[in-house]
């Protein structure tokens, strides 16, 4: 979905492969902490001390200035704002007897809220918007061959449903019946937008300043994800601090930023794009 904003719009630049690309890099993380490795991979993490664990190698402190003066170069756009997504994947619920059915009188979508990972989401959102898009995502469709279709033809987007997260404070649950309508989130249900990604990132690139530097970018988020997390009193968020504190991390700054960032998305299992 990122590359499908990136390649119609020119809105995102997507972080992943691109990014990895350009920059040079692939894994920037290490850490010996089995407790994090575990949570993900329960029965199946290499063990870091082990014949078969491969730490990868420490990139020397040059490296990151190159990688420091590559960002603010005319190879990169400049960065204006950030995207987090949350992708969910919703039941299809047809039966007149599922528990929202009497609210729609239609066959619809549902997905549960996490309540930790909705927490720090949503403190993510109030943080640092409006330098920021931060959204939960899910299809408005069903069957694989809907999904090969929209992918074929570039409408995942068209086709998926958004909402805020700070829409959904104080409920379990989010309902909807197709892409872009409104939708009801639960138990209590209240009625509430969804979001036009599309239109919302081509507004927030017109209103938000630019920065110096991309590089000045990076940092910035990095603080603001450092002193949400610091602020939660969640288990991942916990666990966020202790891997930080047990990891080798490089000395360069934005080797840091890049590490905390990365760290984040892959512990709150959030996609993150640039927007520009």
């Amino acid at each position: 979905m990122d590359l499908e904003l990136a390649g119609r719009e020119k809105l995102l630049y997507p972080i992943g492969q691109v990014f990895e690309h350009d920059v040079g890099l692939d894994s920037i993380f290490f850490s010996k902490n089995r407790k994090l490795w575990r949570m993900f991979s329960p029965g199946r993490w290499y063990h870091p001390f082990s014949s078969v664990w491969k730490p990868g190698l420490n990139l020397e402190p040059q490296l990151w200035e190159n990688i420091s003066q590559e960002l603010n170069s005319s190879a990169f756009p400049i960065f204006k704002c950030n995207l987090f997504i949350q992708y969910k994947r919703p039941d299809y619920l047809t039966n007149g007897t599922a528990g929202e059915y009497s609210y729609w009188s239609a066959p619809y979508y549902r997905y549960y809220l996490d309540p930790h990972q909705h927490g720090i989401i949503s403190k993510l959102e109030a943080k640092i918007s409006p330098a920021a898009l931060v959204a939960y995502c899910a299809p408005a469709f069903w069957t694989f061959d809907d999904l090969f279709t929209n992918q074929r033809n570039a409408q995942l987007i068209e086709h998926s449903n958004f909402v805020k997260p700070s829409h959904l404070d104080g409920h379990s649950a989010w309902t909807y019946t197709d892409a872009g309508t409104d939708g009801k989130a639960f138990s209590e249900p209240v009625k509430i937008p969804s979001l036009n990604l599309r239109r919302e990132l081509e507004e927030l690139a017109k209103i938000l300043p630019q920065v110096e530097n991309n590089t000045e970018f990076i940092i910035s988020l990095s603080t603001s994800i450092e002193r949400v997390v610091k602020e939660d009193e969640g288990f991942l968020a916990k666990r966020y601090v202790e891997t930080l504190h047990d990891a080798k991390l490089p000395s360069n700054e934005l080797a840091q930023c890049i590490a905390h960032i990365w760290l984040f998305t892959f512990m709150f299992d959030i996609s993150w794009a640039i927007g520009y």
